[in-house]
Parts: structure tokens; C-alpha cells; sequence
């Protein structure tokens, strides 16, 4: 990650700086043992992967926001609730994807 319009040979050089890191033996017990597992990617492969992970992560919201919604007002019909919680899910998504 990086600043929005970053440059793309600037994150290539990151990238490649932060693979040598996280890639030594040490850097890499160092993560495995907080159950973290060493994946160092290019930038492009980094954004299809978060991309990929949006949509999956949009339905989990969805349905979070529909548990929420049912557990403060369970007489609000399914229809309604469907439509408004949707749109609150779409946008916790969309900001997720954009701190990505």
C-alpha cells in the first residue's frame, strides 16, 4: 500500500524492498510465529489479490450488517432492511477497499 497515484516504479522499488525484508530467515519466524504466513508478492499481483478479496469480504459485511440490523429492530421487514443495510455494507466496503 501507498499513497494514492504513487508512481509505479516507486512501488516496484518498495515492493522489492519489503520482500528482501520480510523474505530473511528471521523476518519469517518472526511472522510465522504470530500464525502469520510470508507471501511477498509484485504490486500488481498485491491489487489482483486485494481486488479478488472484495467481493468476498462485500458479502461478509452484508451479512454482518443484516445481523446487526436484525438484533437492534426485529420488526424491521426483511425487504427494508435488505435495501438500506446493503447500501451501509456497499459503502463499509468500498472505504475498506479504498484504506486498502
Amino acid at each position: 500500500m501507498g499513497p494514492a497515484n504513487l508512481p509505479p516504479a516507486i512501488a516496484v522499488r518498495l515492493a522489492s524492498k519489503i520482500n528482501n525484508v520480510i523474505r530473511r530467515p528471521d523476518a519469517t519466524a518472526q511472522f510465522n510465529e504470530m500464525g502469520l504466513e510470508v507471501v511477498g508478492t509484485t504490486p500488481e499481483q498485491f491489487a489482483a489479490h486485494v481486488n479478488s478479496e472484495v467481493p468476498k469480504l462485500a458479502a461478509r459485511m452484508r451479512a454482518a450488517v443484516c445481523r446487526l440490523a436484525e438484533q437492534a429492530n426485529p420488526a424491521c421487514s426483511s425487504e427494508s432492511r435488505i435495501g438500506r443495510h446493503d447500501r451501509v455494507a456497499t459503502l463499509i466496503v468500498r472505504w475498506y477497499a479504498w484504506a486498502w
